[in-house]
């Protein structure tokens, strides 16, 4: 999961297949509602849906779906060498959808 402040969007690759590995992009657009919510959605038209989130220590607990999802913070020297590709190509794919939206 990749989180941009700045562009108010979490980017989360699902692996959809273990042999070969595959990952699959799931792009959220969200805004912060209070200090412990945001709303977000998966198309800049749809309705945004409030869930629950918690920070601690490096870890993100996010209530969404009727359970709760614990995410932990992966440091630089952790991530995948295909991260920064896939995340420019999911973000060039968002900032479309934006341009359609308008």
């Amino acid at each position: 999961m990749s989180i941009d402040e700045s562009r108010g969007r979490i980017i989360t690759f699902v692996v959809i297949s273990i042999e070969p590995v595959k990952h699959a992009p799931m792009r959220h657009w969200y805004r912060p509602e209070s200090a412990t919510s945001i709303a977000a959605r998966l198309r800049p038209t749809d309705p945004w849906r409030v869930t629950e989130f918690q920070l601690d220590d490096d870890r993100l607990l996010w209530t969404y779906g009727g359970a709760t999802h614990t995410w932990r913070r992966v440091l630089p020297n952790e991530q995948p060498d295909w991260l920064e590709a896939r995340l420019a190509t999911a973000n060039a794919k968002m900032d479309a959808t934006d341009q359609c939206a308008s």
